[in-house]
């Protein structure tokens, strides 16, 4: 589909764009972005996420958008047997991720407990997080006070496809929003030529992986890979953001980008995580159980590619290379 009205704009540490929209919606989705980055970055001083990871208050009173985004994380948690966790912001913390990528990229951390940005003496063991609505109280979140809330692997996705519900609601037909590679595109058979995606290599993004002619209807396209937030520790070792929670150290799997359609990107976001952090053995035998209707496009170390059939149910084309220049 031709890029009609595209309109780029910087947000959550990313470059973000849409496609297919008015100029008031375009304006209505930047204000949204910027607002869900506000509320949730772990790396701004006045966030709700850092009040709540600095403070040992037990009781945390937060606005609907933090309550709602904390309680869809729990329920990917549980969905995952935790594998997707989020709340791994002391981990990141202690291998040098304390601030935005862009500051720290030229940075060698010190990956010990001197370099963590927060600190809790613990006072109390547990926290729980409240959200009124009229006067009446939502059922609080619990956690434990130890931990530190990092929302950085479900907030993009979950805001981008808060704006696509309420656009549809009002009456979008078509559109595409893209935040860093995280992407929701939608059309029905009426109103034009569908939407063609290209996954890009995770290296060289002037190289495709793979070009996707999608069916009408809304499909949730996630891309996942720890090429681009990476650095080197002083010991000389390279750690990433994608943390494994069963180890609590970056994650190490032979799968260099995992890639994941779904028809909510929230949920893609989060599964195309876990395959990165399974690698291809584990994996995919893993997605099949929890979401078979899921389609993945994985690149591995070695600059193979694997894909599975269920691609076929959310394109009406496709084309998948067999390899990349490996790393």
């Amino acid at each position: 589909m031709p890029h009609k009205n595209m309109h780029t704009f910087r947000a959550m540490n990313t470059m973000c764009s849409t496609l297919g929209l008015s100029n008031a919606s375009h304006r209505e989705v930047e204000a949204w972005m910027a607002y869900v980055e506000q509320k949730a970055s772990r790396f701004l001083p006045n966030s709700e996420i850092t009040r709540i990871n600095q403070s040992d208050a037990p009781l945390h009173i937060v606005s609907a958008l933090i309550y709602h985004l904390m309680r869809e994380a729990e329920v990917y948690y549980r969905e995952t047997d935790g594998l997707f966790c989020h709340y791994l912001g002391k981990q990141l913390s202690s291998l040098g991720y304390a601030e935005s990528f862009e500051r720290m990229r030229d940075k060698f951390p010190a990956g010990n407990e001197n370099s963590l940005l927060y600190r809790s003496n613990q006072a109390a063991q547990h926290k729980q997080i409240y959200c009124f609505k009229n006067g009446k109280a939502y059922t609080p979140i619990t956690i434990d006070a130890g931990n530190w809330i990092d929302l950085g692997g479900i907030a993009k996705g979950w805001g981008v496809q808060k704006m696509v519900d309420w656009l549809q609601k009002e009456g979008r037909r078509e559109g595409l929003l893209n935040a860093g590679g995280d992407i929701v595109a939608w059309s029905d058979e009426a109103t034009g030529l569908p939407w063609q995606i290209q996954i890009l290599e995770p290296r060289d993004e002037k190289r495709e992986v793979a070009r996707l002619t999608l069916h009408a209807g809304t499909v949730g396209i996630a891309t996942s890979s720890w090429e681009k937030r990476r650095w080197r520790q002083p010991n000389g070792s390279v750690s990433h953001h994608i943390i494994d929670p069963r180890t609590q150290k970056s994650a190490s799997s032979d799968i260099w980008q995992a890639t994941v359609l779904l028809p909510d990107l929230t949920a893609a976001e989060v599964y195309a995580k876990c395959l990165l952090i399974l690698g291809t053995e584990q994996g995919p035998p893993w997605l099949r159980q929890r979401k078979p209707e899921a389609a993945y496009v994985l690149v591995k170390n070695d600059g193979s590619i694997e894909a599975n059939r269920n691609i076929e149910n959310y394109c009406v084309a496709y084309e998948v290379k067999q390899h990349v220049e490996c790393i």
